[in-house]
Parts: C-alpha cells; structure tokens; sequence
C-alpha cells in the first residue's frame, strides 16, 4: 500500500519508467548513500594504513640519465687514468631554433669549449668543479658563456686538462632565468647515430692542446687512429617505488608532515605498529645515509633517492623533512639521528636564504621571495630545538619568522595570506592560496602549544592566529563544510590538503583555549566536510599537487589533484586526532 500510494501520488510515468521506480522503491533505496559512522580515530587509522602499505624498503636498479639539462662527463670513470692529464668530450648540440644561447660551464683546472669549430669559452686557472641546486632546477654554475646557435646540428668539443682529481666538466644551456634552455639538447645522432642514446664521444688520455686537431676527424666520427670511448650506461639503486605520488619513503617535506601525523596517531592510539612504522622509516634513512651521499656526490645523481637530503639548498630540503627524526631525537628514541639533526640545524639556523632582517627566504620565482609555506618548512624544526636543547635563540627566530612573514603576508581586509611577497617589488603575490595559509595556521598552531607563554612575541603570535583564523572561518563553505583551492573564489575546487590543516588549527585552538567556543562548529563542519574525501579504505582524495607561485588565477584552478598525497595526507591524521581529542574532551564535560 506504501508503494502505490507513493507511485499515485506523482504524475503517471511511461510504462517503462513506472517498473524503474517500483524497483528502485522496492529495493527500499539501498543505491542511497550510506551514512559515514566511522570515528576520527578509524578514519586516522585507515588512512596510516594506507601509508604504511605504500611504502617500500626495498632497492631497485635503474639507468643514470641527464638530469634538468645538466650534462656532465667524469673522465675518471671513463678512462682510469690517475694524475695530469688531458681529454677530450664531443657532441652535438640540437636547436629548434637559432639564437644566441647561455650555457652554464663548471670544470676541473683547465677547459676549452668549441663549438662549430670555434673557441667559445676558455679557461685556465685551477679550481674545483660544483654545480650546487639553489632552487628547484636552479643550479648555481662556475661560470657562463653565450654562443650563437643555428637551427640543427652544432658540433661542440670540450678539452679538459687536470693536475688531479677530480677531472670533469658540467654543461647547461640556460634560459633567462637559469633554468634549462627549452629546444636545446645534446646528442650523437647526427654525426655517431651507432652510438645509441649516448650523447658524448670521449677520447683520452691525449697530448694536451691536440684538440683542434682532431676536429677535422670528429666531423664524421672516422677512426682517427684513437679509440672513441662512450660514457657507459651505468646504474643507480633506487628505493622501489610502486605509486609514485603516494609513497611516502625518501627525503621531503611532505614525507615529514606524513610521518610527523602518524606519530600523532600512534600516540594517541597507543599504536605500537605505527609509531614502529616511523621509527623503521627514519632508522632506514641511516642506515643507507653513506650511500645515497656518494650516489648525489660522487655519480651527480641529482634526481637518484634522497637527493634533497644533500641538495639542501632550501627549507623543503631541511626542516620540514627533518621533524621525526627531530621529535624522536628529543623523546629520547633516536640518538643514531643526532648527527643528521645537528647538519640540518647548521643549515636552517646559519646557511638558508636570508632576507636583510632574518626572514626566510627562496631564489626564486625571484631573488629574495618570501613564501608562505616555508613558516612550516622551518618554525616547527626551531621549536623542537629550542624545546631539546633549552636554547631560547630557536624560539626567537620562530617567533621572528611567523611575525615578519604575517605582516609581509597577511592582508587584514581579507584575513588571509597571500601565497608570497617578492623583495624586488616589494609587492604580495596574486592569489590567497588555500595550503599556503594551510602551511602558517600549522606553523602557528605549534608555536602557540611549544613557545614559553612568558615569551615576548607569544601574545602577538596569538593575536595573529586569532585574525587568521576568523578570515578563513569567513570562507569557509557554508554547504560542504571545505575551503578551496583558491580561498576567496569558491568556484575553484574544493581542496582537501588547506580544507585538513584548518581542521586542526580550529580544533586545536578551541581544545586549548586559544579560540572561543563559537570556532567548535567551524572545526566539526570541516571535518565533516573532510572525512568525505577520505575512502573507506583510507586512501584520501583531492589533494593539491605541489604549486609554485602562479601570476594568474587560472594557474591555481588547473592544479592537478591526486590521490593520497603525502602534501595532505599529514594534516589530515593530524586532523582527525584533534577532532577526537576535541569531541572527547567535550564528552568528559
């Protein structure tokens, strides 16, 4: 009787429509969405479980190749031979185009370049050959030369001369910007295609100064009577990774949000598995320390597994990656840790890009910009030394940086950060990026739970996080519960990795007195909004990919999202341990 009297009550379907919407009501809605009933606490333990499942400690070999544009031939591992000598490298530089192009040149002691045939860059003073990363594809190079270029096949020799080790040289074409020139390559094709994908003939040891006379034979790659040596095709190990944006082993930022959340999960669980699981992360990091530094250092593997971890030219590679093994370190559980912790301290504290008033800063897009993100690249590494070591230095430079980042950042009429603040122009950036503001309420939030609260700056701090956190509340969704990608456009996406770190600001703030009760429904409409994207499997969805500074809105609303990145996979336990320490504490009321 339910049925027809639902069925009579609405216009009269076709036949066919009429036995659809029987069946659905018959099989009493069972395609209706189910309700999520399951706790912050089992929603932070599936989602550790899927971290843990993702990674592998397992090694695997893989071919070397060029990285970002940067080619180099180490004569050593070619030839062998020990003491001064001479050697010779040629290919050929392919351009899409002619120009005038910049190349970035390190080498040992003595080089000659030509290119078509004539000398384009000489040098002949001693020196040892670096090509630090100063930025993300950014390498800082000894010195640079510009040469015109036409469209095809341009022969380039390179003659290294060297009293010692090591006996190398380092090429890059450049674009304005440092970064690899678009269109240009090097290659054996043109002149060696029975070389395959090698990209240099080496010849060696040889008379110094012979170099030119040679060329004449190198044209056709002929056998001049010396045997032309290719680079061999060498292998790496290489962590083995199956899912490469969901794999949390390896140096970086987003792996120590991941691992610094699965801590507070463990901890609030008392889950021994989990907290093991870091534990086996961090001591495999050591254990393989030796190595993957003479893969970075010694093969100029630039790209090989844990390469950030030597790159170190920046808070991503530093502070962030460090925090479990810092946290561990100063529960007492990782005394094998200290030496790296004391390494990246020497670099965060004394070696990072400066501002003239001590305030963080990155190369690029810029010289001297200021990114919001590096408040947790850096202030949770100086609260943890401060706490470890009782030295009161690591809580002012905390302090300063959350400070001078918020008021070169912060913009009152909106409550909200902007993404960076370039020195230059001395203007903020575009768009009010949902992580970037994600990145400084998680930063703020602990200065607030590790600062002394006699500290001079703590009240300022605390008004800061107080200002931010009603500008966010102010957009957050009133349907979802979410923030967006862009925070003041809701018509961007809704964005889970920002959406997880306001989640735990708001609750923690509200637990620890920091905000007023009115924020509690803020943080429950979030986490509401947030356990949707997480799967019942635990694997969560619609995470941001890692962003640079955009100069267009369209750049941010085109950002891929993936599934189960570690950028968000952090915050998100982290989330979900406050919301039930929230919820509980409430209970207990």
């Amino acid at each position: 009787m339910v049925i027809r009297t639902l069925i009579n009550r609405g216009p009269r379907l076709p036949y066919p429509l009429s036995i659809i919407a029987l069946g659905l009501l018959v099989l009493g809605g069972s395609c209706a969405p189910q309700p999520d009933t399951r706790t912050p606490a089992e929603i932070a333990t599936a989602v550790a479980g899927q971290v843990i499942n993702s990674v592998s400690f397992e090694f695997e070999r893989v071919p070397q190749e060029p990285v970002q544009g940067v080619e180099f031939v180490d004569f050593r591992r070619i030839i062998g031979t020990s003491g001064p000598a001479t050697a010779i490298a040629v290919s050929s530089i392919e351009s899409a185009y002619d120009s005038s192009i910049a190349f970035g040149v390190s080498a040992s002691d003595q080089v000659n370049i030509w290119i078509n045939d004539d000398l384009a860059y000489s040098w002949d003073q001693p020196r040892v050959p670096a090509v630090p990363e100063v930025g993300y594809g950014m390498f800082s190079f000894q010195d640079s030369f510009t040469v015109d270029l036409r469209k095809g096949s341009n022969r380039v020799v390179v003659e290294v001369t060297t009293q010692s080790d090591p006996w190398i040289f380092f090429l890059r074409p450049l674009d304005n910007r440092g970064e690899p020139e678009e269109g240009v390559t090097f290659s054996l094709a043109s002149f060696a295609p029975e070389r395959g994908g090698a990209h240099w003939l080496v010849q060696g040891p040889i008379p110094a100064q012979t170099a030119v006379d040679l060329m004449g034979a190198i044209g056709t790659a002929a056998d001049f009577g010396y045997p032309w040596l290719t680079p061999p095709t060498e292998d790496l190990w290489q962590l083995k990774v199956e899912h490469r944006r969901r794999t949390t082993n390896d140096w970086h930022y987003a792996h120590g949000a991941t691992m610094l959340g699965m801590l507070a999960v463990a901890d609030y669980l008392g889950d021994e598995r989990i907290g093991d699981f870091v534990k086996r992360y961090c001591d495999f990091t050591i254990a393989n320390y030796d190595y993957f530094k003479w893969q970075y250092e010694v093969r100029h593997a630039y790209r090989g597994s844990y390469h950030r971890i030597f790159r170190r030219s920046m808070l991503d590679d530093s502070g962030a990656p460090a925090l479990p093994y810092l946290e561990l370190l100063r529960r007492g559980e990782g005394e094998q840790f200290r030496p790296l912790i004391e390494e990246i301290d020497e670099y965060v504290s004394h070696q990072q890009l400066r501002l003239a008033d001590g305030t963080f800063a990155r190369p690029e897009p810029e010289p001297y910009t200021v990114w919001a993100d590096d408040l947790f690249m850096s202030v949770p590494f100086l609260l943890r030394r401060g706490q470890m070591t009782g030295d009161r230095a690591y809580y002012d430079d905390a302090a300063r940086q959350l400070i001078q980042f918020t008021d070169l950042l912060f913009v009152a009429e909106k409550g909200l950060l902007k993404h960076t603040w370039f020195s230059q122009s001395q203007e903020r950036s575009l768009a009010y990026w949902g992580r970037a503001n994600g990145w400084s309420v998680w930063a703020m939030s602990e200065a607030l739970e590790y600062l002394p609260k006699d500290h001079r700056d703590y009240q300022q701090i605390l008004a800061y996080f107080r200002r931010h956190m009603e500008g966010l509340v102010a957009q957050q969704d009133p349907t979802s519960g979410m923030w967006h990608q862009v925070l003041d456009y809701h018509d961007s996406f809704e964005e889970t990795s920002c959406t997880s770190m306001f989640v735990l600001g708001l609750a923690r703030g509200v637990r620890l007195g920091w905000l007023d009760e009115v924020y509690r429904e803020a943080a429950l409409r979030g986490w509401d909004g947030l356990r949707g994207k997480v799967d019942r499997d635990g694997l969560v969805r619609d995470i941001t990919r890692g962003t640079g500074v955009g100069d267009n809105l369209q750049f941010y609303y085109d950002r891929d999202r993936f599934l189960h990145d570690p950028r968000g996979v952090g915050s998100v336990m982290l989330a979900a341990v406050e919301i039930a320490k929230l919820q509980s504490e409430a209970g207990a009321k």
